[in-house]
């Protein structure tokens, strides 16, 4: 059994649910500043570790309202599964008391949140005069989501800009 690092908060450039197992890269870690933003596991295979993360992540957008919880359920599709349709969350089923039209509402609503955030990440990025200008124009234009769920999507867009 090997230690994996599953990361739990966005930190230099790792996402939620990343799965590190580099041993250096885990010492590195573990002694920084970022150490509380990730889990120490002794999982015996990433497959379990992305079980985990897959019933973290369920966990997680059930304990938030359904717009937040829809964009968690869409962020892990796109990032974690979209190679493996079978690994796919379906928000319908996480979310089968709430009204199917309104689940698909918020699913449309996420994907937009999410491709429209290059240019507020670039913003961010390049220290614009203009950041919080185009910040509240990309919230305005995105309403409904939580104050977290915007700081995940612009820090998603950052790492588009600087990649």
């Amino acid at each position: 059994m090997k230690p994996i690092l599953i990361v739990t908060e966005p930190f230099d450039g790792y996402a939620n649910g990343w799965i590190i197992d580099d041993p250096k890269e885990i010492k590195n870690i573990l002694s920084s500043k970022n150490a509380s933003k990730v889990k120490k596991s002794e999982l015996k295979s990433p497959e379990e570790a992305e079980k985990w993360y897959r019933q973290k992540t369920i966990d997680d957008a059930l304990a938030l309202n359904l717009p937040d919880g829809v964009f968690r359920i869409v962020f892990y599709n796109s990032q974690y599964s979209h190679c493996a349709p079978d690994k796919q969350i379906d928000p319908y089923e996480v979310f089968s008391p709430s009204p199917r039209d309104e689940v698909e509402n918020w699913i449309m609503r996420s994907k937009t949140l999410m491709s429209s955030n290059y240019e507020v990440g670039d913003a961010l990025v390049g220290k614009s005069a203009n950041y919080e200008v185009i910040r509240e124009h990309y919230i305005s234009s995105n309403p409904g989501f939580s104050g977290d769920t915007y700081a995940h999507a612009i820090h998603l867009g950052a790492s588009k800009a600087v990649h």
